[in-house]
């Protein structure tokens, strides 16, 4: 059955996808970018048989204990997580610390290939998720080609624990607040304005669009930063039509700007 639009405009866009579909429990993709429960399916059986076979393997010890360091700061965020209705988000991070102290035991890292080579209909994947059939241990896939894996871990973990999408970026938001690493002129954590940047301009524009639209008032201060960042965007990417003057090309020209601002030039 069709979403009505009215339910469409209550859906905070970060969490759902055009359609109205939810990214819950999807794992960690890009922001501005689609995925479906079955793209992400496939790619667990895929990425499960190459751990299965030993064409995976866990990340190093070294790796392990960088990312329980980075993901440290979030004790003292523990607070941010006090009101009732964000106790799934509390138990998960609380989880998620303990399972980096009890390291293998509880938890086990992989990293992965570039997702779009182990798919034919699979775009970009950042991280994804299952439980070990054997051990009840939750086993998490990484991709290799993402700079920030601590990031990247939080959100997928939180994401394995059904927290709603937009909640796993708010965590990582508050984790780069916390450690202080943030960007400095739009203070975001700098794996959301990777995401941003590596957007094509027709989906950098369908994601402001709906950044502009969104009416839930979810996290009003990370969309307001992210819908900044996207605008800013959007005017560095316009791209120049040029009008050429006279006949057979000659004599002077326009360079004209898609917001029908002009300037002068010369051939």
């Amino acid at each position: 059955m069709p979403h009505s639009t009215t339910h469409l405009h209550a859906q905070n866009p970060l969490s759902h996808s055009p359609s109205g579909d939810s990214y819950t429990g999807l794992g960690c993709f890009p922001l501005g970018r689609h995925t479906t429960s079955a793209e992400t399916s496939d790619l667990v059986q895929t990425l499960r048989r190459l751990r299965e076979r030993r064409m995976l393997q866990p990340i190093s010890p070294s790796l392990f204990s960088d990312i329980k360091a980075q993901l440290a700061p979030l004790r003292a965020a523990r607070g941010f997580w006090s009101r009732a209705r964000d106790a799934q988000q509390a138990a998960a991070v609380g989880e998620l610390l303990e399972g980096l102290e009890s390291g293998a035991r509880e938890l086990t890292i992989y990293a992965f290939p570039d997702s779009t080579r182990l798919s034919s209909t699979a775009g970009q994947v950042w991280g994804l998720f299952e439980r070990d059939g054997h051990t009840g241990r939750t086993v998490l896939y990484v991709s290799g080609k993402q700079r920030d894996v601590a990031g990247t871990v939080l959100h997928t973990f939180l994401s394995s624990r059904r927290c709603v999408r937009l909640q796993c970026f708010l965590a990582e938001y508050v984790l780069a607040d916390q450690a202080g690493t943030l960007t400095e002129e739009w203070e975001l954590p700098e794996r959301l304005q990777w995401d941003v940047d590596m957007l094509g301009r027709e989906e950098l524009k369908e994601l402001l669009e709906r950044l502009e639209t969104e009416t839930t008032l979810e996290a009003p201060i990370l969309v307001a930063k992210l819908r900044g960042y996207c605008e800013e965007q959007v005017e560095k990417r316009k791209e120049p039509v040029w009008w050429g003057g006279g006949r057979g090309g000659g004599g002077s020209g326009m360079v004209v700007e898609e917001d029908s601002r002009t300037k002068s030039t010369e051939t």
